[in-house]
């Protein structure tokens, strides 16, 4: 599923987010986790583990309904106690999902190019903070006395993945931004490698070698554009750094800040593609003989 990414992360995040929000939008409910050594797994695991316990979810959520209608159609004590049963594990089901989600989340943050260390740190921190949270809630679903004690807790596993998705949205929003500044930093390496070279050329005294002025001006002109496509990229860059100090602080509707956000990096990637065709454009006229 990696592969079809567009951009770092993004596509395949954001569908996984969707599946999250659909576990909590089916009545009363939550889940666990298991001690979580994020860098030792790859994204691919931690993925596929996602992926098992949601289709756990969907199978005990099943059978929740089941036993729920069961309560409220024959209102006795066995189908209260049958439906109580199919709440915890339902609850503890959603909880294990949240947790594997996230679990997924930081090994595709440990994975993300371009993120300084310090960034990581701080918000693989702050997930961690979030599975803890998760994984005390699911240990202690089955001490719930009642049912109307489940509904409680599930609303409690609900209002708390509510705070999460701004810090979800921020961690995309970051491992996108990082694949962006590297693709920036390579292509500026690139082109302070051929402004090298031009360098070297326009000073060889060998007449094989020597560039005529009209070919210069050429080279010049492209590599003035290119500067100004990686300053462009850089601009949309900077209205990057603005979105996603938004996504942190207004903590509604992150959602439409985070899609704006994933459009300007789309044009900030688009300008370094334009970059780096001109560049491309160079090196090939710099290998090409003159007539």
């Amino acid at each position: 599923m990696r592969k079809v990414l567009i951009l770092p992360t993004i596509f395949f995040v954001a569908l996984s987010l969707i599946s999250v929000q659909q576990v909590f939008s089916q009545s009363p409910e939550a889940t666990q986790s298991s001690e979580i050594k994020e860098e030792e797994k790859g994204f691919d695991q931690a993925y596929q583990e996602y992926i098992l316990k949601l289709q756990d979810y969907q199978k005990v959520h099943e059978e929740y309904i089941l036993r729920r209608s069961q309560y409220l159609r024959f209102q006795s004590l066995k189908s209260r106690q049958d439906a109580q049963e199919a709440t915890v594990k339902m609850l503890q089901a959603r909880d294990e999902v949240v947790i594997t989600y996230l679990t997924t989340l930081l090994a595709r943050l440990s994975e993300g190019i371009g993120v300084h260390e310090v960034r990581k740190e701080a918000l693989t921190l702050r997930v961690n903070e979030e599975v803890g949270w998760f994984t005390d809630h699911k240990d202690t679903v089955p001490s719930a006395g009642t049912l109307e004690d489940l509904v409680k807790d599930s609303d409690l596993a609900k209002k708390r993945w509510e705070g999460v998705e701004p810090l979800v949205y921020e961690i995309l929003g970051t491992t996108a931004y990082g694949k962006i500044s590297d693709f920036t930093v390579r292509s500026e390496g690139a082109l302070t490698a051929v402004k090298n070279k031009l360098e070297i050329i326009s000073k060889e005294d060998r007449d094989e070698y020597k560039f005529s002025n009209e070919k210069f001006e050429v080279l010049d002109r492209w590599i003035f554009e290119t500067e100004e496509k990686i300053v462009r990229s850089k601009e949309k860059q900077v209205e990057v750094d603005n979105m996603l100090v938004l996504i942190v602080k207004q903590r509604k509707d992150v959602l439409k800040y985070f899609n704006n956000m994933i459009g300007v990096l789309g044009e900030s990637q688009l300008f370094l593609k334009e970059a780096n065709t001109f560049l491309k454009e160079v090196i090939r006229e710099v290998k090409t003989a003159e007539d």
